[in-house]
């Protein structure tokens, strides 16, 4: 599955008393299945300071990019970076 739309405000943390804390992605409306063909939207679609940088511009027919699972991965170095700084 991929989320489309990691960003600081879509991780959320929880720690109990007996155990670690453990985190959960919330906010999945933009996700898809890895095998879907296409795009989901014509229009960019993510929170813009956490978006994959391929995605401010169109592949080389004009259209808009397929995400693919390493925007997730850009996009979540990009929360970490973030919350390094």
């Amino acid at each position: 599955i991929l989320h489309q739309d990691i960003s600081t405000n879509n991780i959320m943390w929880r720690r109990t008393v007996s155990s670690h804390p453990r985190g959960v992605l919330n906010d999945s409306d933009l996700s898809s299945f890895r095998e879907d063909t296409g795009t989901s939207s014509v229009q960019c679609t993510g929170t813009l300071p956490y978006m994959a940088y391929e995605f401010f511009d169109d592949d080389e027919n004009g259209h808009p990019r397929k995400h693919l699972y390493r925007h997730d991965l850009e996009s979540i170095f990009y929360v970490i970076l973030l919350l390094c700084c």
